[in-house]
């Protein structure tokens, strides 16, 4: 036997190192994986508390600047749905809250195409537009969006319907106080029934409690399960 058919009989792997290598990639991919999924969510809430702080502080702002906004924001109400919230101390708290606007995060319930969302500007609650309840938030929610001050989401397509003003990255649901809630996909602006200076912005779920059940509390204070 030569030389070379000597090199090409030792060239190649075995079948038991083969399957070694596999395992051996098996095993990283348990390790690794979920560690780089739970940096993809961490991610994705630092951006959603950044997006929830410039929901609060136009809105702060508009109120401040705009006497009509600010008796738009705070028309009286009747409706108030009660909101879970787990502060830094661990306690989780629990209060009544009026919403005043709300806003689509994302094209759909799973993030696909599978439904438009609704149009992209700000609502009022559920509330805010009945006369049964009370309360009058249009004007505020149209300047919000007039005035362009929220804004900087992405564009997906060329549909219109499928623009998104202020993408909702954090979809989940899981440690939510709001134990209804299968995920996030709409921004709320609300304020505190008993404390109405205490403006906050929230994630909340479009599929349940009139479309307008509350996930998460992304400002001032985000809940410590959203960190």
């Amino acid at each position: 036997m030569n030389k070379n058919e000597g090199n090409r009989s030792r060239c190649g792997f075995t079948l038991v190192e083969l399957v070694v290598v596999i395992a051996i990639i098996g095993i990283l991919a348990v390790i690794i994986v979920p560690q780089l999924l739970n940096w993809v969510h961490k991610a994705q809430k630092k951006a959603d508390i950044v997006s929830a702080k410039m929901i609060g502080t136009a809105t702060a702002a508009l109120i401040t600047e705009d006497d009509e906004a600010y008796r738009s924001f705070y028309s009286p109400q009747s409706w108030t749905p009660r909101f879970y919230a787990k502060g830094s101390d661990g306690q989780v708290e629990s209060y009544q809250c009026y919403i005043v606007g709300k806003l689509d995060g994302c094209t759909s319930k799973d993030g696909n195409k599978a439904r438009p969302c609704k149009p992209q500007e700000w609502q009022p609650g559920e509330a805010g537009r009945s006369p049964l309840t009370g309360g009058n938030q249009v004007y505020f929610c149209q300047k919000l969006t007039e005035e362009n001050m929220v804004r900087g989401g992405e564009k997906r397509g060329r549909n219109k319907d499928n623009y998104v003003m202020i993408p909702v990255r954090y979809r989940g649901a899981e440690d939510s106080p709001n134990t209804e809630a299968t995920g996030g996909d709409r921004w709320l602006i609300v304020y505190r029934k008993n404390d109405p200076e205490k403006i906050e912005v929230w994630l909340a779920d479009s599929s349940k409690l009139y479309s307008c059940q509350p996930v998460f509390r992304l400002w001032p204070d985000p809940d410590a399960n959203f960190k």
